[in-house]
């Protein structure tokens, strides 16, 4: 599947215009959730770089909670409705 901006800037004005209805189909559904899950990779590598600069400057790891997430879709349409 190739994943480009303006198809992602389509799909996000089609969340914003219908509101909390989500209106997408599920072509549009497909799209969305390989791009958002696209992003996976690069916030694993994000979270163990920090792990990594933690132990460098002699951190305590148990002072510190690292995590990382993926928005859900909902979140997504929710934070677009807001602007």
């Amino acid at each position: 599947m190739n994943i480009t901006r303006s198809r992602i800037k389509a799909i996000g004005k089609k969340l914003r215009d219908s509101g909390f209805d989500m209106d997408l189909n599920s072509k549009d559904l497909d799209y969305l959730t390989n791009w958002r899950d696209a992003h996976g990779p690069s916030l694993n590598y994000l979270l163990r770089l920090l792990e990594k600069k933690l132990k460098e400057n002699n951190l305590q790891e148990e002072k510190y909670s690292l995590s990382q997430r993926l928005k859900r879709i909902y979140s997504i349409n929710l934070k677009l409705a807001r602007f």
